[in-house]
């Protein structure tokens, strides 16, 4: 399975855990819309909310797994924020372009300075050297 903090676990945890006839029921039906962060996850708060709504319920669902305390208190944490972010695209404040690994609104947000602007055109100017000797 992959990680937790990899959006696909949610979807692999419903199919190993969750019985299910038809690989369609592990799929949200707004699974489109939804900001990809919280994709899966979505639907298994939908079908198994007795594991992932509570801190203590996320914490007994990874112990048994062997991981350690700072482990299990991030993912919980982790977990904590993809409800926010739920929560958010539900209250319409977040879209679900969030998370989209060709939207990135970084720059927007924090334009760089003329200096810095400089160095990044010098960087992006600078004739590939190879570091590997012959």
């Amino acid at each position: 399975m992959h990680s937790i903090y990899n959006p696909i676990y949610f979807y692999e945890y419903l199919t190993m855990y969750h019985p299910h006839n038809n690989n369609l029921v592990l799929h949200h039906a707004e699974e489109d819309n939804v900001p990809s962060p919280v994709k899966y996850f979505v639907r298994a708060l939908e079908l198994v909310p007795e594991i992932w709504s509570t801190e203590s319920a996320i914490r007994q669902q990874l112990q048994p797994l062997g991981h350690n305390d700072q482990f299990i208190e991030t993912a919980v944490h982790y977990v904590k924020s993809l409800h926010d972010v739920l929560q958010l695209w539900k209250m319409k404040i977040v879209s679900r372009s969030l998370g989209d690994t060709n939207t990135d609104i970084t720059e927007e947000l924090y334009p760089f300075v003329s200096q810095q602007n400089a160095i990044l055109q010098c960087i992006l100017e600078r004739p590939a050297t190879s570091v590997i000797s012959t």
